[in-house]
């Protein structure tokens, strides 16, 4: 499925970098995607990745005024 495969490459490429919440997050949503259905609480799971990347996109953007 694609969740599982694009939950994956988010989960790689957070840990590769260091930002391992969004890592543990990812693999959440990988293992329980394994299963070819989506899980329950994706959206919530989404939501939290989402919140994560933001949270880095203003403090990059803090760190550089």
């Amino acid at each position: 499925m694609e969740v599982e495969r694009e939950a994956h490459f988010i989960k790689g490429s957070s840990a590769t970098v260091g930002i391992i919440g969004i890592a543990k997050i990812a693999d959440q949503l990988e293992s329980q995607s394994s299963n070819k259905q989506l899980p329950k609480n994706s959206l919530a799971l989404l939501q939290q990745i989402s919140n994560g990347i933001e949270n880095i996109q203003r403090l990059v953007q803090d760190t550089g005024e």
